[in-house]
């Protein structure tokens, strides 16, 4: 499963973003531990609408599940619609973020 994380940083050691649309960089792994690329947020400093912006992109990377402080309603619509899961990490690491994440799919894969 490849999962984008919005981070401070390009590193599987940089802290969660707060918010997806104004995220620094995207930090893309696969199957929960092999970092794929980091990518900076080509539309961190758009105006308006950069949250709906980074959905579509991360959708056209084929992004499974975004990982971040928080988003706005209009960007979470666009990941829902798309099949993009989204989960919610506050001070987490990137890599925390992800083992976290996992564990809970898998958790949830048992039931």
């Amino acid at each position: 499963m490849c999962i984008a994380v919005a981070a401070d940083g390009p590193k599987m050691e940089s802290h969660v973003e707060p918010v997806l649309g104004r995220a620094d960089w995207f930090v893309i792994v696969e199957d929960g531990k092999t970092l794929i690329e980091a990518i900076q947020n080509p539309h961190r400093d758009d105006k308006e609408g950069c949250g709906v912006k980074v959905a579509r992109m991360l959708e056209s990377m084929g992004v499974k599940a975004v990982l971040s402080g928080n988003c706005g309603p209009k960007a979470a619509l666009a990941c829902r619609s798309s099949g993009t899961s989204i989960s919610f990490s506050r001070k987490d690491t990137v890599s925390e973020a992800v083992v976290r994440y996992m564990e809970l799919e898998e958790t949830s894969r048992l039931k």
